[in-house]
């Protein structure tokens, strides 16, 4: 009775709190222990914690003592919240290129990638509020668009001034886009709340999967 009762009343621990329960068992019981506990998801998202702090903490970074963390109060300095941004690395963690991978090593390659989205999007890092960008779509599309950035930028080096160019594209007229929304340049307009296209707006899986495919298109159709 009491196991039901328990199970039956409590609250569920808040996401992001969840999140940093697991990084603490990454920290003191090791990835094995977790991986027995919580599976590949629980040690994906306790090294992507790890990740995000990083992020957080480097001051060359475009997310510098700009994300909030679980129980912090936002204020002018922040643009995202750990919990998407945790969620979103954690996605980038399932492809094979990047498993064993230091996590330090990766948030660098991180930083790299955002900063370049940064030179391309200013508006979105100084007006986060008015751009989906830097909330679920955005941060979603682009970190599931962060690898094949990354295997296109392997030949000349992966690094910021590779990866800009790369972004780049996105700024390019890709006049045979499958999508007539990604067929002119994709200016900030394009990431506003109030003026962008749905596909730039809608939180789901499903879109947020599609919106990161159409990017990647537009790059190669733009850079070959």
């Amino acid at each position: 009775m009491l196991f039901y009762i328990v199970n039956r009343r409590q609250k569920s621990v808040p996401t992001d709190l969840a999140y940093r329960h697991l990084q603490r068992m990454l920290w003191e019981k090791g990835a094995s222990w977790l991986w027995k506990l919580e599976g590949g998801r629980g040690v994906r998202l306790g090294l992507a914690s790890e990740a995000v702090d990083s992020l957080n903490s480097e001051p060359r970074s475009p997310f510098y003592k700009r994300i909030k963390m679980v129980g912090q109060e936002s204020d002018e300095m922040t643009i995202v919240s750990d919990k998407p941004l945790i969620a979103s690395v954690a996605e980038i963690l399932r492809e094979k290129t990047f498993q064993g991978l230091p996590i330090r090593e990766l948030a660098d390659i991180l930083i790299d990638f955002w900063s370049g989205v940064k030179a391309i999007y200013p508006e979105a890092f100084a007006e986060h509020e008015r751009y989906t960008l830097l909330s679920t779509p955005g941060l979603m599309a682009l970190n599931m668009l962060f690898p094949s950035i990354y295997a296109r930028c392997v030949d000349e080096g992966v690094n910021e001034a590779s990866m800009r160019r790369q972004i780049e594209g996105l700024s390019a007229r890709t006049r045979r886009h499958s999508m007539p929304d990604f067929r002119g340049p994709l200016t900030i307009d394009f990431w506003s709340r109030e003026k962008g296209p749905s596909v730039a707006i809608m939180r789901d899986r499903k879109n947020v999967e599609a919106l990161s495919g159409y990017l990647l298109e537009k790059i190669r159709l733009a850079l070959g």
